[in-house]
């Protein structure tokens, strides 16, 4: 009989194991089904964020370059008009042609016919009064900006010498130079005193 028991208790002993096993199996099947949509569940906003997030992040990014490109265009105007602005102002009768060429680099056609016509003139008045002078830009702005046209405000400093006046002098100019981006390159399209 004692035999008899154990066996029983043994048999006992498994059957509580396997029932065990089974009711085991039985919730890590629910739990993990809890877990999968808790995890999904989550996971739907963190996708939803990430997807709205790299949607802002890439447009705040486009504005960025474009904010750049724009401030580039600005400076590249400025650094036109002032160069520009330099050239036109400086020159020595002794040597016309160098002004002449300064003033036609990075101009427009206009602005060249526009020196072609008084060239003759300028010449004659030039020699005539032995005229040396230098230009020297102080300060420049952007007065006005219109679909890839800027108007440059510079504030320059020309010091002149010739036969009338031969101790140099200051003369303080304002002019409006007018600059436009043609295919990637930056033309002088206007020029003259701002008024």
């Amino acid at each position: 009989m004692v035999e008899t028991d154990a066996s029983d208790e043994k048999t006992a002993v498994t059957e509580k194991e396997a029932a065990v096993s089974e009711e085991k199996a039985a919730v890590p099947e629910n739990s993990r089904r809890r877990i999968r949509w808790a995890v999904v569940a989550a996971a739907v906003p963190g996708i939803a964020l990430a997807v709205v997030f790299g949607v802002l992040w890439r447009s705040a990014a486009g504005d960025l370059a474009d904010e750049r490109t724009h401030d580039q265009d600005r400076q590249m105007a400025l650094n036109t008009a002032t160069d520009y602005t330099a050239r036109s102002l400086t020159y020595d009768y002794r040597n016309l042609e160098a002004f002449f060429e300064g003033v036609d680099q990075g101009a427009s056609q206009s602005l060249q016919d526009r020196y072609d016509g008084v060239r003759e003139a300028l010449t004659a008045i030039m020699n005539e009064s032995q005229v040396v002078a230098t230009g020297e830009v102080l300060s420049a702005a952007i007065d006005s900006e219109s679909g890839g046209e800027y108007k440059v405000a510079v504030f320059a400093q020309q010091t002149t010498q010739n036969v009338q006046q031969p101790d140099p002098g200051k003369v303080p100019n304002l002019l409006l130079v007018t600059v436009t981006d043609q295919d990637g390159q930056w033309i002088v399209s206007d020029y003259g005193p701002k008024t």
